[in-house]
């Protein structure tokens, strides 16, 4: 969510937490107030199982959903919309060894950089 905050001009002006159940963010952006919410499934891992991003599309109101498929696969598909899900492989990783990789590649780059600047302003949010 940083990274997204961060590339999309989002300003961070509070959060909150619900511990084992949410954790939401408003946001000030060029064209308004917005939402960030995280919910946790009542069971389960703690993994990304679907991102639901509402938008304007064509002008009307609309969402895109990406959703991670039991086969290996994220898909995205337009709410409403008739049409077949966009698909791509997505081969499984251990978390542990794709947040190292991440660090390590990331270390030097300014936009990883200014990414966890706003993740931590995001996380000061919700701590108080």
């Amino acid at each position: 969510m940083s990274f997204l905050a961060y590339r999309l001009g989002w300003t961070v002006k509070a959060g909150r937490v619900q511990p084992g159940i949410e954790i939401a963010w408003q946001a000030s952006a060029p064209h308004g107030l917005l939402r960030v919410r995280i919910r946790r499934l009542a069971d389960g891992p703690s993994e990304i199982r679907r991102v639901r991003i509402a938008c304007a599309l064509d002008g009307k109101p609309s969402a895109l959903v990406f959703a991670a498929e039991d086969t290996g696969r994220l898909s995205v598909t337009r709410e409403g919309s008739d049409t077949e899900p966009r698909t791509v492989a997505v081969p499984p990783q251990p978390l542990a060894g794709l947040v190292g990789r991440q660090l390590a590649d990331r270390e030097q780059d300014p936009i990883f950089r200014e990414s966890m600047a706003v993740a931590q302003v995001m996380a000061q949010s919700v701590l108080g």
